[in-house]
């Protein structure tokens, strides 16, 4: 009786971790980065979304198409990429912040191509992120929207 009373107890409440376990799925990499911060990169991966890291750098993709790479940046590379935003081939599109990171969001067009990039500055750190969109603007914003910057200590 005691035992029946017990898994009564313990299942409703293990039903409800594995429910809300399955509710979200993530997948993040701790660079350590050039500043001295140690800088967190999460990606909501629902979706079919994937992040990958190669020599400190990441790269977002969903269905083996690559949609946003990042490096990471000091302080005077971040100001050297803002700078050179204030020129005719730039739109910027939107100056924000979200989930841990101040961004200018911009269109560069090129003679053959456009891109959608993001400049970025990591909440709490002395580190900048560029991060290149190389689809579609609304792919490369659905994508950035799932990402999470943070300071590791």
């Amino acid at each position: 009786m005691r035992f029946k009373k017990m898994i009564c107890m313990v299942l409703p409440a293990l039903m409800m971790v594995l429910f809300l376990g399955a509710c979200t799925k993530s997948f993040s990499y701790t660079f350590h980065v050039e500043t001295g911060d140690q800088i967190k990169i999460q990606l909501d991966t629902s979706e079919g979304y994937q992040l990958s890291q190669e020599e400190g750098t990441f790269t977002v993709s969903k269905e083996d198409t690559d949609i946003l790479m990042g490096v990471f940046l000091t302080e005077e590379m971040y100001g050297q990429y803002l700078a050179a935003l204030d020129v005719d081939e730039v739109e910027i599109l939107a100056e924000a912040e979200h989930n841990g990171c101040a961004y200018t969001f911009y269109r560069f067009t090129g003679e053959d191509h456009v891109e959608h990039n993001y400049v970025c500055w990591v909440t709490g750190s002395s580190t900048g992120v560029l991060i290149a969109g190389v689809e579609e603007q609304q792919a490369v914003e659905a994508a950035f929207e799932r990402l999470t910057f943070s300071v590791e200590s």
